[in-house]
């Protein structure tokens, strides 16, 4: 299974081309929690795939990438440090429906501004978003 996502950050703090990228690297916040929530075989399937280096963070081996997957399971959060591109950092948090991950939301930051109190306020934001969201998509 491959999941893609299109960055294109027009309005976004810095600009970079529009690229297309395999979420199988676990930079993306997005890939980690469609990952962490997933079943035994997604996970499997995904981690067979040799993930790519972006940066020097770059999770690339087996054991850490699992080790934030079921850190990501048992916090509901996921975070990304500089992971794919250095002085960028995010946060996000799964969007659930009927018990089931549906998707992610996420906010990129300069890696200056995700300090440990702007990202507790980033993540509560974050989860009170995506609550809103699932409470709409529930009724």
């Amino acid at each position: 299974m491959w999941f893609m996502l299109l960055l294109h950050p027009e309005d976004s703090f810095r600009r970079w081309p529009t690229r297309l990228h395999p979420l199988n690297s676990m930079w993306n916040v997005h890939a980690q929690i469609i990952l962490a929530f997933s079943g035994e075989a997604t996970r499997r399937r995904a981690l067979a795939v040799e993930p790519t280096r972006f940066t020097e963070h770059t999770l690339v081996k087996k054991e850490p990438i699992l080790a934030r997957l079921d850190q990501v399971l048992a916090e509901g959060v996921a975070y990304e440090r500089e992971e794919h591109d250095i002085g960028t950092c995010a946060v996000g948090v799964p969007i659930m429906s009927r018990g089931r991950v549906i998707a992610a939301l996420a906010l990129i930051v300069p890696v200056e501004r995700f300090t440990e109190e702007a990202v507790r306020s980033f993540v509560e934001q974050l989860r009170t978003a995506a609550g809103d969201i699932e409470q709409r998509l529930d009724t």
